[in-house]
């Protein structure tokens, strides 16, 4: 039988990280990344997302969430939060 899902894992209740100026990058096992404020990746690693190093650079516009299973982020600017897994 695969994993449990509920709710409770996708309101991102497991908690996450706030990325910003004073904190400009995480490792760790996150589902979802959340960009609250245009932000512009510096570098950014997933098991299940392929090519996902072409996102390295770009700015994500404000309000725009990925999902996958990330074991690390890093911007240069803006502001974001990665959601545990």
């Amino acid at each position: 039988m695969g994993a449990k899902v509920d709710g409770y894992y996708f309101q991102g209740q497991q908690g996450g990280v706030i990325l910003d100026a004073n904190n400009l990058s995480a490792t760790g096992d996150f589902r979802w990344i959340q960009f609250l404020a245009d932000t512009e990746i510096d570098a950014i690693l997933s098991t299940n997302l392929t090519d996902i190093g072409a996102l390295d650079g770009v700015t994500i516009g404000a309000g725009i969430g990925i999902g996958g299973h990330f074991t690390s982020v890093a911007i240069t600017s803006g502001l974001a939060i990665a959601y545990y897994a």
